[in-house]
């Protein structure tokens, strides 16, 4: 099944596209947004996060901008696409240790008459720890969340469903817990979504004509421009090539729809993962039960993503595993579980209950992700957080894939099915993305 987030919420089933370009707003809508201040108490807390975070990464650009020349109109359209951060990181050495000036209220020095100097790495530190002080004040109690029957804590945030899970320490896990909470205190989430949405629009200048309207964009949770950020974690060298080998995959097949960047630990990247402003996937060796790989599902926001691959799995047990976790990291899911899959498989009792195997439903709401792009100082920069969307069909694409590598094996084929199975009674599992895993990935990017 080509899904993600596939969470049910019954409570928000009529809610659809209303935030960060996820419906159109029409032009007496557009006017009542200017300076628009929202009342309730979720739209108000989600502003204050939102506004802690612009500042601070407008601090910083500011900062910056002090040693790198933006001045340029080449460099300032360079860095208004929609690799806005990204392509600016990359234009600021990655030592910036020797970059200073005098503090602004500096006083001489006591002992030897000197100025006293900030450094840039020093002024980016401390423009962090204020937003990441400001932000745990605002962070929302999740016991509302909580108590709905659909959602259960982690050690490092909230878990939705079976499969999506959203760090509670960034934005985006707070912009989640604070519109569970609304549903779970019967509040009207719809109204407050849009105080939202007319927030943004009133308090920043958007660029309408550059914001993604399709209906795909907004249900699925995917990398911009399909760039896949990386950090390697305590991993064996065997598996690491097994790794790349498989983004080197993944890149041919789709033509390089998607592709996989190495996260750079420079200090001014290192900044923008402070302010939840960039995400990556840490992937790691570790041990694990009855799973050969574990990985979170699409981009869902906050500073790491992570992918797991079971220590000591060797040969093609260790190549489908990177493909498969690789293809989950891109944002899909197992096949075995699209809502159609019981007219193609005998999914055995034994494994029903298991949230691996549980069918996806042909009816579904839940969040999704969505951006706007807005302006800060010269540079356009894309905002990522939840949306509430209501699907009426899952999406499938064609006939069930026993070619997929999303496909778990060995499950009982339907005799007048085994034909899509070149004849075989189980499935089995496949090495490479099939044609129908890069369409899917092809329509999501």
């Amino acid at each position: 099944m080509k899904e993600i987030f596939t969470t049910t919420v019954a409570a928000v089933a009529a809610m659809s596209l209303f935030l960060a370009g996820c419906g159109d707003v029409g032009e007496d809508s557009e006017n009542e947004s200017k300076n628009f201040a929202p009342e309730s108490a979720l739209a108000k807390n989600c502003a204050a996060m939102l506004d802690s975070q612009m500042d601070a990464l407008e601090k910083g650009l500011e900062a910056a901008s002090r040693y790198v020349d933006f001045g340029n109109e080449n460099v300032r359209s360079a860095v208004s696409g929609e690799i806005g951060l990204e392509r600016l990181s990359a234009l600021i050495p990655e030592d910036i240790s020797k970059f200073k000036r005098v503090r602004d209220s500096a006083s001489r020095s006591a002992i030897d008459g000197e100025d006293e100097y900030i450094t840039l790495e020093e002024e980016l530190d401390e423009i962090a720890k204020k937003f990441e002080s400001e932000f745990e004040g605002l962070l929302p109690d999740p016991t509302s969340a909580l108590s709905l029957d659909y959602v259960s804590g982690t050690e490092t945030g909230i878990l939705i469903g079976d499969d999506m899970e959203i760090p509670y320490n960034s934005v985006e896990g707070a912009f989640t817990v604070n519109v569970l909470n609304a549903v779970a205190n019967g509040e009207d989430v719809e109204s407050a979504v849009q105080e939202i949405e007319k927030y943004i629009e009133g308090n920043y200048e958007t660029d309408e004509g550059e914001n993604s309207r399709g209906v795909w964009k907004c249900e699925t949770g995917t990398w911009a421009k399909g760039v896949v950020n990386y950090k390697w974690g305590n991993i064996s060298d065997t598996h690491k090539q097994a790794v790349l080998d498989a983004m080197r995959l993944w890149e041919s097949k789709t033509e390089n729809r998607v592709s996989f960047r190495e996260f750079s630990d420079s200090k001014f990247n290192n900044f923008l993962l402070r302010l939840n402003l960039i995400g990556r996937v840490e992937i790691y060796d570790t041990n694990l039960n009855g799973s050969n790989g574990l990985t979170t599902v699409g981009y869902v926001g906050g500073k790491t993503c992570k992918m797991r691959i079971k220590t000591g799995i060797s040969g093609d047990d260790l190549k489908r595993t990177a493909a498969h976790e690789l293809g989950h990291a891109l944002g899909l899911k197992h096949e075995h579980q699209r809502y159609d899959r019981d007219d193609y498989l005998i999914v055995p009792d034994s494994k029903k209950g298991n949230s691996n195997y549980e069918k996806i439903p042909k009816e579904e709401s839940g969040f999704r992700w969505d951006s706007r792009r807005i302006r800060i100082g010269y540079w356009k920069v894309k905002i990522y957080y939840p949306v509430w969307w209501t699907k009426r069909y899952s999406h499938v694409e064609g006939e069930f894939d026993f070619h997929s590598v999303m496909l778990y094996s060995p499950i009982p084929v339907r005799p007048n099915k085994r034909y899509l199975n070149n004849g075989k009674e189980f499935t089995e599992c496949n090495i490479e993305p099939s044609e129908t895993d890069v369409r899917a990935i092809r329509r999501m990017y």
